[in-house]
């Protein structure tokens, strides 16, 4: 019994610490999924375009 209950706190723990980078992780990339704040939209207009 001692030896199911080692495995399954290595298995928790496992489990927690793989959330907790799979969080960080997702928090340091999430910058690539938003539009850049920093760049103006792109404006579109009516005029003709020059030839």
């Amino acid at each position: 019994m001692p030896n199911k209950l080692v495995r399954l706190g290595i298995v928790i723990v496992t489990l927690i610490l793989g959330i907790f980078l799979l969080s960080s992780l997702f928090k340091s990339f999430s910058h690539f999924l938003s539009p850049d704040q920093t760049t103006p939209p792109a404006v579109e207009t009516n005029a003709p375009n020059a030839q």
